[in-house]
């Protein structure tokens, strides 16, 4: 019996490890056949979703870690290949700033380190399209936040302009809650605060479970793993500092 993290029952939880398995081995054999670069570029951003998937519900089903750790690294390594060789978007084309943030916690906690240098040249454009205002605070943040895991440079007076807005009346209820914690979490690791940290992850997973039960990750597969909390976790274990908190939406275990 699989763990209760959100609404996908073990049986589609079971059905979908099967498919996602099948169409992963066919999206290959296009990849591989394809001469044209659209449809190139189309099989490997589903290789990387499929991956992504298909390592957060084997989490769900307990598997091995030997078993997940590989299709989460496989996810990170399509998404690195994915965005820099998107083309500039045609006009009525959307993209969203939330597929480039799963990119990156993913980079961080499952990539080689030598992939995190290419995050900070994606450009903008390749994320977030058009430039919505419900979005452009989360661009904003990830803009910061790409450079400072790709180069390990850290824009400060950025981030505390973003920690100013989120703590602001004029924050959205998602931007306090998913945003807010993200840049305290950062500034925690710079300050090498472990205590501001571990605040930071555990709002993190509070937000992450109510999405994941109540509102929008109740049937998907990113209501299964809280990557926001896994990447600051990482980030901290990478400068000698634990985090303790307890949650099996934070699988620490997966973090090698």
């Amino acid at each position: 019996m699989g763990l209760k993290l959100n609404k996908i029952s073990d049986e589609n939880a079971r059905r979908e490890i099967e498919d996602n398995s099948d169409s992963i081995s066919r999206r290959l054999a296009k990849l591989e056949a394809s001469e044209d670069a659209n449809e190139k570029l189309k099989h490997i951003g589903m290789l990387a979703e499929l991956n992504f998937e298909l390592g957060t519900l084997l989490y769900q089903q307990e598997a091995q870690k030997e078993e997940i750790i590989p299709r989460m690294r496989n996810a990170a390594d399509y998404y690195v290949r994915f965005f820099p060789i998107r083309p500039e978007p045609k006009e009525l084309e959307t993209r969203f700033v939330g597929e480039f943030e799963k990119a990156i916690e993913l980079v961080v906690c499952f990539g080689e380190k030598g992939l995190r240098r290419k995050l900070a040249g994606i450009e903008r454009w390749q994320y977030n399209f058009p430039e919505y205002d419900d979005y452009r605070i989360r661009a904003d943040y990830l803009g910061v936040e790409k450079r400072f895991v790709g180069e390990g440079v850290l824009d400060e007076a950025e981030l505390q302009r973003l920690e100013d807005y989120c703590s602001s009346d004029r924050a959205s209820k998602e931007e306090r809650k998913f945003v807010l914690p993200k840049i305290q979490g950062v500034k925690a690791i710079v300050s090498c605060d472990q205590a501001a940290l571990n605040r930071a992850i555990t709002d993190l997973i509070e937000a992450h479970k109510w999405e994941a039960l109540r509102r929008g990750y109740r049937l998907m597969c990113e209501g299964l793993i809280c990557l926001p909390g896994m990447m600051l976790a990482q980030l901290g274990r990478e400068r000698n500092m634990a985090a303790t908190v307890k949650s099996d939406y934070l699988p620490l275990l997966l973090l090698e």
